[in-house]
């Protein structure tokens, strides 16, 4: 798990959790609304 979380942090920039790596590289950190969360998941899908 340790490795896990190295990775995470290195490879992705995890800094909080919950932290929400999105295609493209977009992140959502943190309590973020259903509407952000939603408008994030579909600019990504339509990349």
């Amino acid at each position: 798990m340790l490795r896990d979380y190295e990775e995470a942090v290195t490879r992705d920039g995890v800094r909080a959790v919950p932290t929400v790596v999105v295609n493209g590289g977009r992140r959502l950190v943190g309590l973020v609304s259903e509407s952000l969360y939603r408008r994030t998941l579909e600019a990504a899908s339509s990349e």
